[in-house]
């Protein structure tokens, strides 16, 4: 497979979410339950709930943007792998 100049890790995260939208049911539940924000609406609810600038909100949003939801992983009986 070629990937060109496209990091590993990018390769990795895609086939990650495929497997774990592969399972249709779980991911129309997550998306009833837990449906994606806009970007917009993101930054906008971090100005209002932390009292951030646009900047420090986007920086914020973008740093924890890989943390893991542990309310999410509760509800299907995911574990934190510890490292």
């Amino acid at each position: 497979m070629d990937t060109g100049s496209t990091p590993v890790y990018s390769i990795e995260i895609q086939g990650m979410a495929r497997v774990a939208m592969s399972d249709e049911e779980t991911a129309r539940k997550l998306e009833r339950t837990r449906p994606a924000p806009a970007w917009e609406e993101l930054i906008a609810d971090k100005m209002r709930r932390k009292g951030m600038t646009r900047k420090e909100a986007t920086k914020d949003i973008l740093d924890t943007a890989s943390k893991t939801n542990t309310d999410v992983n509760k509800e299907f009986g995911l574990q934190e792998e510890i490292t």
